[in-house]
């Protein structure tokens, strides 16, 4: 069955939570990858917060949330969230532009280059709504 305009779910906001957790910890000279997915139909990516599965002391790394044209191109950054002290269980707001991604655009979570002195885990929330389009019904 296919998905059409009068489809409860269109434009309905939805979560996926990232398929790897990331670890902040040690030092990084550049922004290097945590964590990485590629969407299989057009979205809008809206939000994003972080979980810390274990919380931490940092004041110099944060993340960045980013795009990969087709997951082959150079990563766009579209939003950050700062981390700081986080605690257990602790969520981080993301600032976040909504930005398109088509069929297999990827979506990076990076960390920033810098340096943390605990280890961190947490597990990215990625807020996105479905962009239906007219063959879809």
């Amino acid at each position: 069955m296919g998905r059409s305009y009068s489809d409860e779910s269109y434009s309905a906001k939805q979560v996926v939570a990232m398929p790897a957790t990331g670890a902040l910890n040690g030092t990084a000279a550049a922004a290097a990858d945590l964590s990485r997915m590629s969407f299989m139909q057009p979205v809008t990516v809206t939000d994003a917060n972080v979980t810390f599965t274990a919380g931490g002391t940092n004041s110099t790394t944060g993340i960045i949330i980013g795009k990969s044209a087709a997951g082959t191109g150079a990563v766009s950054a579209i939003g950050t969230i700062m981390t700081g002290t986080s605690g257990t269980l602790d969520t981080k707001e993301g600032a976040v532009t909504a930005t398109d991604f088509e069929t297999g655009d990827d979506l990076v979570i990076q960390r920033t280059l810098g340096t943390s002195t605990t280890v961190e885990n947490m597990i990215p929330y990625i807020q996105y709504r479905e962009n239906f389009v007219v063959s879809d019904s």
